[in-house]
């Protein structure tokens, strides 16, 4: 019997009550899941996603102040008490030991919108490779859905190449699939990239516009780099450690 692999293009589109046999995949490439994804690979103590900033503050004052980071955006903007979500900005820090509370308009909404799921995958460009292999060795029977983050409502370009890719990695290790029209569609825009035209998908979308006005533009090349690290982070107990 084949498995389903379903593409759902914003965060808005998740059903949380549908999704408790099912795999999750969340992506945001700007930058959430690139930023989560590179994190865990500096081995803090974990990332905590969460949906909004009274929450952020509820999980900061479980801990001392040594003990924890709050890294977050707002519609792309900084957040007041808060580090700039660039991945390549906050490796530059001691992340020894450290609980990353992270907040984000897109991603990190999506993946707690994801949490009733199996499990729930973050992925992005530099770790799609990986992902695909870590999904199969943990579950050779369960439907897949793919959720783009999307772009506060709205279809986000470098999400649903992203999807294309992990489906195309997904069809490389087994054929045992079947996928809805959106996953298909996903599939054929990736076939038809190529590392240059990649990088300039992200940098010429909607929010890769709006990173470069704010100054991220190393960030979104970075974000471009197709599995550059073996990392396949996954939720328990609403966070995602590196071990």
């Amino acid at each position: 019997m084949s498995r389903k692999i379903t593409v759902l293009t914003r965060k808005e589109e998740i059903a949380e009550e549908k999704l408790k046999d099912c795999i999750v995949v969340v992506i945001d490439v700007l930058l959430a899941t690139t930023t989560i994804s590179t994190l865990l690979n500096h081995r803090p103590k974990s990332v905590i996603p969460v949906r909004d900033q009274a929450e952020a503050h509820r999980i900061a004052n479980g801990f001392s102040k040594d003990e924890y980071l709050l890294v977050g955006e707002s519609a792309g903007y900084e957040i007041e008490g808060f580090l700039r979500p660039d991945p390549l900005q906050i490796i530059k820090q001691s992340l020894s030991n450290k609980e990353i509370i992270l907040l984000t308009t897109n991603g990190t909404v999506a993946i707690r919108k994801s949490a009733n799921a199996k499990r729930v995958y973050a992925c992005s460009l530099i770790n799609t490779s990986t992902v695909a292999e870590e999904i199969l060795s943990y579950d050779e029977t369960s439907s897949i859905l793919i959720a783009c983050a999307g772009n506060d409502g709205r279809f986000s370009l470098e999400d649903f190449l992203c999807a294309g890719y992990l489906i195309d990695e997904l069809l490389k290790r087994t054929t045992n699939w079947t996928l809805s029209d959106a996953a298909t569609v996903a599939k054929r825009y990736y076939e038809n990239s190529t590392d240059e035209t990649i990088t300039n998908e992200l940098t010429s979308s909607e929010t890769g516009k709006l990173l470069q006005e704010l100054q991220y533009d190393e960030a979104i090349k970075y974000a471009a780099k197709k599995s550059c690290i073996k990392i396949a982070p996954y939720l328990v107990d609403g966070k995602f450690t590196s071990s």
